[in-house]
């Protein structure tokens, strides 16, 4: 279950070009400007839609369609990874329904992203990850972080999702630059909508 981490790199590193030099690797902040530009007002009500994915899981000899899904806001443009690790990435753009790219802070599914498989082995070792915030219980999330992710942040409802994709989740990845803004809260509230909201449907595949 270990991802290439190189799709996420180069995400993370078209971020850090959006908001220019204010943000390094190390964590410095972007300039007021840039800040300013990620905050929009924290009272405007958005549309809120349920979004949809399907991807391909085994369970013993059988195979199966997982469709997935989760309510979002129109705050989020739903795009196409074109990689293994995260079939379906949302990124934040509330001024910009049409994004050039994955530019913006965004939400993805993990299916097998090798730093989200790191904090859930970390969790099912110790019961305890980096950044730990709670055990979750009555649901696909065992736990929820806030971490590094190469450089970044990422906010994480970790668990066991599909029929065997083990330590995946849920993520919402931003700026270190945007630690402490109403930005950030407007982040992590959308993560916390989506996954009390995720659910899942089996199909199975019949074969011949």
């Amino acid at each position: 279950m270990s991802g290439d981490k190189s799709f996420f790199t180069a995400v993370s590193d078209n971020i850090k070009k959006l908001l220019g030099k204010g943000v390094e690797s190390g964590g410095t902040s972007a300039t007021e400007k840039d800040v300013e530009a990620y905050d929009p007002p924290a009272n405007e009500e958005k549309e809120m839609r349920r979004v949809f994915e399907t991807a391909w899981d085994t369970d013993g000899d059988k195979e199966y369609d997982v469709e997935y899904s989760f309510m979002i806001s129109s705050d989020f443009v739903q795009m196409k990874s074109h990689a293994a690790e995260a079939d379906l990435v949302l990124v934040y753009s509330p001024d910009d329904p049409e994004p050039e790219g994955i530019n913006a802070p965004y939400i993805f599914v993990s299916t097998g992203d090798g730093r989200v498989f790191e904090l859930g082995e970390q969790f099912r070792e110790t019961g305890k990850t980096e950044g730990f915030i709670q055990k979750l219980s009555g649901g696909k999330f065992r736990f929820k972080c806030l971490a590094e992710y190469y450089g970044d942040v990422i906010y994480l409802y970790g668990g066991d999702i599909g029929k065997t994709w083990e330590n995946c989740g849920i993520a919402m990845v931003y700026p270190k630059s945007l630690k402490g803004t109403p930005t950030e809260k407007i982040l992590m509230s959308a993560l916390d909508h989506a996954a009390e909201t995720y659910e899942e449907k089996f199909t199975e595949i019949q074969s011949g």
